[in-house]
């Protein structure tokens, strides 16, 4: 948040996990910050995507979603053991997110990677993070059922 209170005309939106079982932990982080720089909303992560400019996500399908609609997204996750969904990537001797390690999105590990980034795009308003293998993938079959193959296919072959 204090990259936010640092930019004119900026706004961040928090959508909480469905799932979340406490809904108010957010909530009373955020308190302490004016209430015109921050939100927390539930709706379709599509129509948020709508209204954004970028994407951070955190280990969630989201990602693909806004990637979907051409938004600038990065994951912003470092992992200190593997969980379900993660691929330890033996070359990097780290575990990533499945996302991460198909090269569907970039992964942002340290505060200060997302800082440049969020200043990347705030002073440039074009970010050429969007991966291209995202990108080609998309114009080759724009559908959810290819999408949902595609992935499901890379982590079978895994």
């Amino acid at each position: 948040m204090n990259i936010i209170m640092n930019l004119k005309n900026s706004h961040a939106i928090f959508k909480p996990h469905p799932n979340a079982k406490n809904k108010n932990y957010l909530h009373d982080i955020l308190k302490s910050y004016p209430k015109n720089k921050w939100s927390i909303s539930t709706d379709h992560v599509i129509n948020l995507a709508n209204r954004v400019n970028i994407c951070i996500s955190i280990f969630t399908s989201v990602c693909m979603d806004c990637l979907a609609l051409n938004k600038p997204t990065v994951e912003f996750i470092k992992f200190k053991f593997p969980i379900q969904q993660t691929i330890f990537n033996k070359n990097l001797k780290e575990v990533m997110s499945i996302f991460s390690y198909f090269n569907i999105i970039k992964s942002l590990k340290s505060p200060k990677e997302l800082v440049k980034f969020i200043y990347f795009y705030y002073q440039n308003k074009k970010i050429k993070y969007q991966n291209n293998n995202f990108k080609s993938f998309l114009k080759s079959k724009n559908n959810c059922t290819f999408a949902a193959n595609y992935i499901a296919k890379k982590i079978k072959s895994y």
